[in-house]
């Protein structure tokens, strides 16, 4: 079981976060470096989405015959 310091130290520490919006601010940031790195080299995004999408049918595509 934790400790009351240990209990102490979470509980501040979620305060902490909720004062300062950490989750939103860490949210907001990390979004506009992705969606930086996607507009900068697009053409390799939409090639792993493809990939994925492909991926996805043959998984489908064996899960059926599977059955």
């Amino acid at each position: 079981a934790p400790t009351p310091e240990q209990i102490t130290v979470a509980e501040t520490d979620i305060r902490c976060k909720a004062e300062t919006n950490v989750i939103g601010v860490w949210f907001t940031v990390e979004s506009a470096y992705q969606r930086r790195a996607i507009d900068h080299d697009s053409a390799a995004f939409a090639t792993t989405r493809a990939a994925l999408a492909t991926q996805r049918d043959v998984v489908a595509e064996v899960e059926r015959s599977a059955r």
